[in-house]
C-alpha cells in the first residue's frame, strides 16, 4: 500500500517536472529575480532534453531524483516529513470533556459534574432539604383498642384514627356513640375512671385524648393525653407541631395536618406499645371462652393465651395480671374484632380473668 503511494507521487512529480521542461526550457519566463537556472533532472531519461531548465527561485534546491524522491515520499507516509507521527487511518476520538455521545443526529449533552479532586474545592451546588422520612413503628404482636376523642373542635378525630390504623399501631374506636366524651374531653378529672369504664364495657384498652388549638394553623401544637384503662392513670402526654403549609390552600393546609398527625400517632405508638397486651373475658357460654380480641387486633387461630387472676394495680407502677389459672386456645371469631377459645389446661375461667401472652 505504501509503494503504491509513493509510486503515484513519484510519477506525479515526474510528469510536472516534464511539464515545466517543456513550458520553460532554458529561458526565465519572467523576472529573472523570480527563476533560477538549475540543472535538468530529465537529461538522461529524455531525448533532447537540455542540460539545464528554469525554476521558481523557491525550488532553487532543485527537483529531488528518483531515490530521494521516493524516500521522501516514504517518509511524508510515515510522518516524519513534518515532524509529526503518522496516524491510523481509522482512530476512534473520544468526545470533548464534559459531553456525552449519543445516537446520531442527537446533539451531545452534557456530562454529569465528576467528583472534585482530592483537596480541591467542591463546586457550589443548591441544597436541597432532604424529605422528612418519618420512624416506622416496631410491629406489635396484638393491637390494642384505642379509643380517641377531641378536646376542641378542629374535626381531628377522623384523621387521626387513619393515622393509627395506617401506622398498625392499635384498633381505632369509634366514641361517636358515646354522649359523654364531650364532658370528658373537656375535664381532665373525668379521663381516667372514663377510661377505666371503656376497659370494664370491653370497648378499649387505652383512651387517647387528642386536642388543638381552634384554627389548627401552622406552628401551632398538637396535644394528646393517653390514659391507660385497666390501670385508669394517664400514662404520658405526648406533644408535635403543626408544620407550615407549602400554601395556602385547602391541599396545603390538609397535608401539613396529616403529616403532624402522623408524627402524633407514632408519639402515641411508642407509649402504647410500652405497656403489655391484656385482653378481657367478657363473656362464657359452655366451653367456649369469649375474648374482646380478633382478626382486626391480629389474634390467629391456633393461638394460645395465658388466662390469669387476680390482678393488681399498683399506683405509678403498673398492672400485676396475677396468677395464670389456665392456657385458652383459640378457636375462632366473633365479628371484627372478637374472638373465642377453648381451655385447654389448668381450672375453670371467670369473667373477672384476663388473657395475655406474658
Amino acid at each position: 500500500m505504501i509503494f503504491r503511494n509513493v509510486t503515484l507521487v513519484f510519477l506525479s512529480l515526474l510528469l510536472a517536472s516534464c511539464t515545466l521542461w517543456r513550458d520553460v526550457g532554458s529561458s526565465p519566463p519572467g523576472s529573472p529575480a523570480e527563476y533560477v537556472e538549475v540543472s535538468n533532472p530529465m537529461q538522461t531519461s529524455a531525448p533532447g532534453a537540455p542540460a539545464t531548465i528554469w525554476v521558481p527561485a523557491k525550488a532553487e534546491g532543485g527537483i529531488p531524483r528518483g531515490g530521494v524522491l521516493l524516500q521522501e515520499g516514504i517518509d511524508e507516509l510515515r510522518g516524519k516529513g513534518s515532524g509529526k507521527e503518522a496516524q491510523p487511518a481509522a482512530v476512534a476520538t473520544a468526545p470533548p470533556a464534559g459531553t456525552v455521545s449519543g445516537p446520531p443526529g442527537i446533539a451531545a449533552t452534557a456530562a454529569p459534574p465528576s467528583a472534585p479532586a482530592r483537596g480541591a474545592a467542591p463546586a457550589s451546588r443548591p441544597v436541597i432539604p432532604a424529605p422528612v422520612v418519618l420512624p416506622v413503628p416496631v410491629p406489635v404482636q396484638v393491637k390494642k383498642r384505642i379509643a380517641i376523642i377531641e378536646s376542641g373542635r378542629n374535626g381531628i378525630i377522623a384523621p387521626f384514627s387513619d393515622q393509627i390504623k395506617v401506622l398498625g399501631i392499635g384498633v381505632p374506636v369509634d366514641l361517636s356513640s358515646q354522649s359523654a366524651t364531650a364532658t370528658v374531653a373537656a375535664n381532665e378529672n373525668e379521663r381516667p375512671a372514663y377510661a377505666g369504664a371503656l376497659w370494664k364495657d370491653s370497648v378499649a384498652a387505652v383512651l387517647v385524648v387528642v386536642s388543638a388549638p381552634d384554627g389548627v394553623a401552622g406552628g401551632q401544637p398538637l396535644v394528646a393525653d393517653i390514659y391507660d384503662g385497666l390501670e385508669m392513670s394517664r400514662l404520658r402526654r405526648v406533644t408535635t407541631v403543626l408544620p407550615m403549609p407549602a400554601g395556602d390552600d385547602r391541599v396545603s393546609r390538609d397535608a401539613s395536618l396529616a403529616t403532624a398527625l402522623a408524627d402524633l400517632a407514632l408519639r402515641v405508638g411508642d407509649i402504647v406499645n410500652l405497656t403489655p397486651w391484656y385482653g378481657k373475658i367478657f363473656a362464657l357460654d359452655g366451653d367456649r371462652v369469649y375474648v374482646n380480641a380478633g382478626r382486626e387486633s391480629g389474634i390467629q387461630v391456633g393461638q394460645k393465651l395465658k388466662v390469669f387472676r387476680g390482678g393488681k394495680v399498683f399506683s405509678g407502677i403498673g398492672f400485676d395480671p396475677g396468677s395464670q389459672v389456665a392456657t385458652l386456645e383459640i378457636a375462632g371469631f366473633v365479628g371484627t374484632n372478637g374472638s373465642y377459645g377453648i381451655v385447654k389446661d389448668g381450672q375453670g375461667v371467670q369473667l373477672s380473668d384476663v388473657v395475655s401472652f406474658n
